[in-house]
């Protein structure tokens, strides 16, 4: 435990998680939930939940939710907002929450205080006051969401809620309220020598230094943050973060603690490998074969369709020294190109390694990156302090959009309830949607995609599928509440940000001899980056979709794609591979209850949606035979990068073979599988 709290301070509306600026214009910054299991993992000491529109409306406290967060907070936590009487008191309590914060009512109904104090004890209290400078040089006292005037000064509103019996007072700038502009010293001086409890500052916190300048100079005893811990960099970009035990031990000039504790140990379920049944075919180079992949050919030598187009690719793009001179001339045309505009390049970054990477290529090929970054609320803790050490030690701005958690999760039931293999197909497309459209908002005309095909592989065919008119379609007949924040990619827009707007994709590592491992290791020595024990991993539900979905319910086992990538790149001997599939594969049981909870399945809900009939995109409307009509178009595209060469290969022809419904893996009926350092996403 910190012997200085810091603690984040989490506004409520209507169940989404908002931040205000000088008590204005909330804005929509994440899932609450998932935000508290995100602090859980940073180890945060304590958290405070702020319902600010609660009063306002009449209404009491939004007791499922707040039992919900309070279940899953590790830490304590403390909840204000539309609490009046004793009975909501007790249940706030007995439903998990430590604090109570009291704001209006502690002004309106002045013997609440004294009651609460005498049945729950003072260290149970706290006063919210809020406050704005005026014109005297002093401080007025607000309520209500800061509407309405106490008729006293900070001061003396201190004083009376501090007699009244609460044992901490929260204190909060309206003026320095989301500006990141620091605490007002000044505010807590005053307050925190005129009252005998302790003080937490709260507005304006932008830096970790400001805790220090809070404490050392304004007499506060704890120091709350909003802006802080919910944005990143000059463009307010949202990401989850909290400073290091480090930066809080320099700016309260502690002595750093001697270790760290370890993790604790996953708990994990097993199942048996698969194998190559008789009467089955494998490729002589990789590990594809009839047993495991849909749509497979092989020629004279046995060796399968997904190897060629490798070979293909390798041809078509120079690697080493001439690797690297085809992107220093790219970049030297990029900056002359972008010399009037604050960005040369966009980069996608997930917290992941090759993502995390092409941020470091960009800067040493002398690009000035906007890393966008789209936030389905399931990230984790890893992606987001993966993303917020690299941003910081390259000193590179971020630009996130972030869909609204209830509409996200309404998505993805629906995609459980189609039937099909393609519940991930909404997140790979939106990141697609974010970028362009972050190209578009800041003059940018190239995308740089973290993508390898020699760590990668090629998705085989009808594993995963995607478009902008596939995802409403599947929406509007399983959903149940209007898609109206997610970034969807009707073909309007495809062709407007493809041919007239002209945005470029390049994918740099197929000019690179790409070594992952040695990458990780460089990014985990330079920079501080941590490895989320799989491809993809450092999302939640991507990590759920790849170690339990699509085994279970599939018989897809995603490991196979990087595995055979590294084999034909000659980075893994087939041997090696086929050992490591061989293992018994794991998933995370805690993982999967998680997504039933967040989702909504009972049990029984989610053993139907895991076992309904299978179906594929083939069964809802979609672009694909117009994305075939217009392969000619789709060829001057690629060859022109503005859609990826997989893209063009894999939706601009037909498929030939019979309709995919999934494997039956050898050792019997589909069960749960996971790859715990290996597991890879089929590339667009």
């Amino acid at each position: 435990m910190l012997t200085t709290r810091v603690i984040p301070c989490l506004l409520l509306r209507h169940g989404s998680l908002v931040k205000t600026i000088g008590f204005e214009n909330p804005r929509y910054v994440g899932d609450p939930v998932n935000t508290v299991r995100i602090f859980n993992e940073m180890e945060v000491d304590e958290l405070v939940f702020l319902d600010i529109t609660a009063t306002a409306e009449g209404r009491e406290p939004d007791f499922p939710l707040v039992e919900r967060l309070a279940a899953e907070c590790f830490m304590p936590v403390a909840y204000g907002g539309g609490i009046r009487t004793i009975t909501q008191m007790r249940r706030l309590f007995r439903g998990g929450i430590e604090k109570i914060i009291l704001n209006t009512a502690a002004t309106e109904l002045p013997d609440l205080v004294p009651a609460a104090a005498a049945e729950f004890g003072s260290q149970s209290l706290v006063a919210s006051i809020d406050v704005r400078r005026n014109g005297a040089g002093s401080w007025a006292a607000y309520v209500r969401q800061g509407r309405a005037a106490v008729g006293r000064d900070a001061v003396a509103q201190a004083q009376v809620v501090a007699n009244a019996g609460v044992g901490e007072i929260l204190l909060t700038s309206i003026d320095r309220d989301g500006t990141r502009e620091g605490y007002d010293l000044e505010l807590l001086r005053a307050v925190s020598s005129a009252v005998r409890v302790p003080v937490i500052a709260n507005g304006g916190a932008g830096r970790a230094e400001d805790f220090g300048l809070a404490v050392r100079d304004g007499g506060a005893a704890a120091c709350a943050a909003g802006s802080l811990v919910v944005y990143a960099g000059a463009n307010r970009a949202v990401l989850i973060n909290f400073p290091s035990r480090q930066e809080l031990d320099r700016v309260f000039g502690r002595t750093s603690a001697a270790a760290v504790a370890s993790a604790p140990a996953r708990t994990v379920a097993r199942s048996a490998p698969t194998a190559v049944s008789a009467g089955q075919r494998e490729c002589t180079r990789c590990l594809y074969g009839t047993h495991n992949v849909p749509f497979i050919t092989f020629d004279d030598h046995g060796v399968c369709n997904y190897c060629r187009t490798l070979d293909t690719l390798a041809a078509e793009y120079p690697r080493g020294d001439a690797g690297w001179a085809v992107l220093e001339h790219l970049a030297e045309r990029i900056r002359a190109e972008q010399r009037t505009k604050q960005y040369d390049v966009a980069v996608g970054v997930s917290g992941g390694c090759d993502s995390s990477y092409m941020l470091v290529l960009a800067k040493q090929l002398g690009l000035r990156p906007l890393a966008v970054h789209f936030d389905n609320t399931w990230n984790s803790r890893i992606a987001v302090e993966n993303i917020q050490r690299m941003l910081r030690a390259l000193d590179v701005d971020l630009h996130t959009y972030v869909v609204d958690n209830e509409e996200y999760d309404d998505i993805y039931r629906a995609f459980f309830e189609s039937g099909t293999p393609d519940v991930e197909a909404p997140t790979d497309l939106a990141l697609a949607v974010v970028l362009n459209q972050a190209c578009e908002q800041h003059g940018i005309r190239h995308i740089f995609e973290g993508h390898s095909y020699r760590t990668e592989g090629i998705s085989p065919i009808g594993w995963l599928y995607m478009d902008g008119r596939y995802i409403p379609t599947v929406h509007r007949r399983f959903g149940h509440r209007p898609m109206k924040t997610y970034p969807n990619m009707p073909l309007g827009k495809f062709l407007k940000w493809t041919v007239a707007q002209r945005l470029v994709k390049i994918r740099p590592l197929y000019y690179l001899d790409y070594q992952k491992e040695a990458t990780k290791k460089m990014l985990q020595e330079r920079y501080g980056w941590q490895w989320y024990g799989g491809h993809h991993l450092e999302n939640r539900f991507t990590a759920f979709f790849h170690t339990y979905f699509w085994p279970r319910r599939w018989g897809i086992d995603g490991r196979l794609l990087g595995n055979c990538a590294l084999v034909w790149a000659g980075q893994m001997t087939r041997a090696e591979a086929a050992a490591e599939l061989a293992g018994p594969p794991v998933y995370d049981p805690g993982l999967v209850e998680f997504v039933k909870q967040r989702l909504r399945y009972s049990d029984e809900e989610f053993e139907r949606v895991m076992t309904l009939p299978k179906k594929t995109y083939l069964d809802y409307p979609n672009y694909k035979k117009t994305f075939e009509r217009l392969r000619p178009l789709f060829w001057f595209l690629y060859k022109t990068n503005r859609v990826p060469k997989s893209f063009y290969l894999k939706y601009c022809h037909p498929y030939k073979g019979p309709k995919f419904t999934g494997h039956q893996p050898a050792w019997g009926a589909p069960v749960p599988a996971v790859a715990e350092t290996s597991l890879v996403t089929p590339a667009l």
